[in-house]
């Protein structure tokens, strides 16, 4: 994985290697890279090692780059985790975006699709394997370095007292939390990452036009099931800020570190 910030006259770019036992590949690997950070001093590598015991972190650490150790175990559970919350990011993406819009009684399905794969189900091999069950931490319940980087966090994202749910999940692994969102908060304060929320943005509104149908959840179908008017302007406050708020930045960053260990989803343009 590579990402580009914008540290001038630092760091710029950071080439992030997962790996165990990277044996004669990774020896090679590393000959290139350091020939790379020779000639651009902007390029550093971080080495996220997940046990081994080839001398492939020791040989990293000799080349001149950052090492970060964790267990296979814990590794492992991480990766299943992470990917978990990838496969939803563009699914809670929709979501937010039909019920901001739905609550607030704005147009859905403008230009329904009339084809087949509007409506058939997700096939099997969908996600087929990936993610498992992800457990968290309370916010509360940071100390040290990780409450720090759950700060820094917060202040980027514009966020209050509470911390969305993928970065309590990963508070699991401070040590891994704490260095990917050093190597990272450059790459998300980019122009590019600025320029793929914009994308997406578009690209969920587009589809959301196209949706074959249009849920009835406007004011006016809420108020006929029973519900009074301060609890409708709480519903819609609640999916406004997740659609449009400081939750905006969180759900496209999600891909982003699951790239750092290799649980990216394939991600294709509809």
């Amino acid at each position: 994985m590579v990402g580009t910030g914008a540290r001038v006259g630092a760091i710029e770019v950071t080439v992030v290697i997962p790996v165990r036992n990277g044996g004669r590949h990774f020896q090679r690997l590393t000959r290139h890279l350091q020939e790379l950070t020779g000639r651009m001093p902007e390029v550093e590598v971080l080495v996220i090692d997940s046990g081994s015991d080839d001398g492939t972190p020791e040989l990293a650490e000799e080349a001149g780059f950052r090492v970060h150790r964790i267990a296979p175990a814990e590794f492992a559970e991480l990766r299943a985790q992470l990917a978990t919350f990838d496969v939803v990011a563009p699914r809670l993406a929709l979501l937010f975006e039909v019920m901001d819009r739905g609550l607030h009684g704005e147009p859905l399905g403008e230009h329904p699709r009339s084809d087949r794969a509007s409506t058939a189900p997700f096939p099997d091999w969908l996600d087929a394997d990936r993610g498992s069950e992800p457990t968290m931490v309370a916010a509360a319940d940071l100390d040290g370095a990780v409450a720090e980087t759950a700060a820094e966090i917060r202040q980027f994202h514009g966020l209050g007292e509470g911390l969305p749910s993928v970065y309590r999940c990963l508070a699991q692994w401070p040590g891994y939390l704490s260095r990917a969102w050093a190597d990272l908060e450059a790459v998300l304060d980019g122009e590019g990452f600025e320029t793929a929320v914009e994308e997406a943005n578009r690209l969920v509104a587009g589809y959301v036009d196209e949706i074959p149908y249009s849920p009835r959840i406007g004011p006016d179908d809420l108020r006929d099931q029973g519900f009074d008017d301060d609890l409708i302007d709480d519903v819609q406050a609640l999916f406004s800020e997740f659609n449009t708020g400081a939750i905006e930045t969180v759900i496209p960053a999600l891909p982003v570190f699951a790239k750092t260990l290799d649980v990216e989803g394939e991600r294709t343009l509809l």
